[in-house]
């Protein structure tokens, strides 16, 4: 019982959190919250007792980290085949053009 409420609710959460992502780093900020939630899972499925709860942080730590670290290297990607698409190199700001007065 207490299993399928923390999977329900890692679940709920990763839906609600996940519609808040911005346009920049959304791959970062998404690949948090799925490793988090998958983490918090997993560590649902060990231990017993207080070796559950505790298995549940660390699980939901170490997926959130990871999660981020592989959207992070995710989002470099797309802004280094956007500069190359566009011809401006990576560490240049793109800037509207300015309309003649």
């Amino acid at each position: 019982m207490i299993k399928n409420l923390v999977i329900v609710a890692s679940l709920g959460l990763f839906l609600a959190i996940s519609g808040c992502a911005t346009q920049q780093g959304q791959q970062e900020q998404t690949g948090a919250i799925i490793g988090g939630a998958l983490g918090g899972i997993l560590g649902s499925q060990v231990g017993g007792g207080r070796g559950t709860t505790a298995a549940i942080i660390v699980g939901t730590i170490a997926g959130a980290a990871i999660g981020g670290n592989v959207g992070r290297t995710m989002d470099e990607v797309d802004r280094m085949r956007m500069a190359q698409d566009t011809g401006n190199p990576a560490n240049r700001q793109l800037h509207p053009v300015e309309q003649p007065r």
